[in-house]
C-alpha cells in the first residue's frame, strides 16, 4: 500500500499560524533561509520564525487569504520578483505586509550586496564578461519569447548547456519566421544585468570562473549567497527595516 502524499498545502499553512503565537515571515524556500535565518536570529526577543512554504505560488496564496488568519498583522510575506521585474508589481500584490526583491530573486540581491566580481581575477573578469554577453544575447530572445506567450520557451537553462556548444547555441539564438531579436529588451539587461537577469543563472556564470578545479580559492553558489549575507548591504537592510517596522514597531 502506498503512503500517504506529504506535500503541505496553503489550508495546512494557514492552520498552523492560527494555532501558534509566533510572528511569521512566509517565504518561498531554502535559498530565502540563507538571509532570513539570520534576521530570525536578530529578532530572536520579539519572537520571530521564518516559515518556507515551498514556493512562490504557495507565498502568494497565503497572502491571497491573509482573511483567514487570525491575526493576519502578525504575518509578513517576502517573494521574489521574477518576472514582475521586468513589469509592474500587480496592483493586488501593493500591500504594506509584502515585500518583493528589489532584482529578479534573492540571488540577485546578494550578488549586489556581496560585490560578488570582486572576487575575480582580471583574467577572470574578462571571461565572465564575455560569457555575460554571450548568454544574455540569448537569454534576451528567450524571454521575450514568454513575454509573448511562448509556453515552451525557458530561462531556466544552465549558462553553460547554451554558450559551451556553438552549434546549440546558435540554434537557439536562430530566429524564427518574421521574428526580430529584441534589441532594447537585451541593452537593458545588458545594463542592469545584477537586476534583471535570472539569479540562479547569475551565480552559474560567475561560479564558472570561481568554482574551477585548481583555483586557489574555490566557491560553491551557497557560500556566495553567503558572502552577500555577511555584507550587510543597502538591499539586505532595506528587507531587515521592512521586517522590523511590520513585526518590532518601536
Amino acid at each position: 500500500m502506498g503512503s500517504l502524499s506529504s506535500v503541505v498545502t496553503a489550508d495546512d499553512f494557514i492552520a498552523t499560524i492560527n494555532h501558534s503565537n509566533t510572528k511569521h515571515i512566509l517565504v518561498e524556500g531554502t535559498d530565502d533561509l540563507i538571509f532570513f535565518r539570520k534576521l530570525e536570529d536578530e529578532f530572536y526577543s520579539a519572537g520571530i520564525s521564518v516559515l518556507p512554504v515551498g514556493g512562490r505560488k504557495t507565498v502568494l496564496e497565503i497572502f491571497d487569504r491573509k482573511n483567514e488568519i487570525t491575526d493576519s498583522e502578525s504575518v509578513i510575506f517576502f517573494v521574489d520578483q521574477d518576472l514582475w521585474v521586468y513589469s509592474n508589481l500587480p496592483e493586488n500584490y501593493q500591500h504594506p505586509s509584502l515585500k518583493t526583491t528589489f532584482g529578479y530573486s534573492i540571488e540577485n540581491d546578494l550578488y549586489t550586496d556581496g560585490k560578488l566580481e570582486g572576487l575575480l581575477l582580471s583574467t577572470e573578469l574578462d571571461e565572465f564578461r564575455s560569457n555575460l554577453a554571450k548568454f544574455s544575447y540569448w537569454y534576451a530572445l528567450a524571454l521575450y519569447r514568454i513575454l509573448n506567450g511562448d509556453e515552451n520557451q525557458s530561462i531556466s537553462d544552465h549558462p553553460k548547456s547554451i554558450i559551451s556548444r556553438d552549434d546549440r547555441y546558435i540554434e537557439k539564438c536562430t530566429l524564427s519566421d518574421h521574428e526580430v531579436h529584441p534589441a532594447d529588451l537585451a541593452t537593458a539587461i545588458s545594463n542592469e544585468y545584477q537586476k534583471l537577469l535570472r539569479g540562479k543563472s547569475l551565480l552559474e556564470l560567475i561560479l564558472m570562473q570561481l568554482a574551477v578545479a585548481g583555483r586557489t580559492a574555490n566557491y560553491s553558489r551557497v557560500a556566495l549567497m553567503e558572502i552577500g549575507v555577511l555584507a550587510n548591504g543597502h538591499l539586505m537592510g532595506q528587507i531587515r527595516g521592512w521586517v522590523q517596522d511590520r513585526l518590532c514597531p518601536s
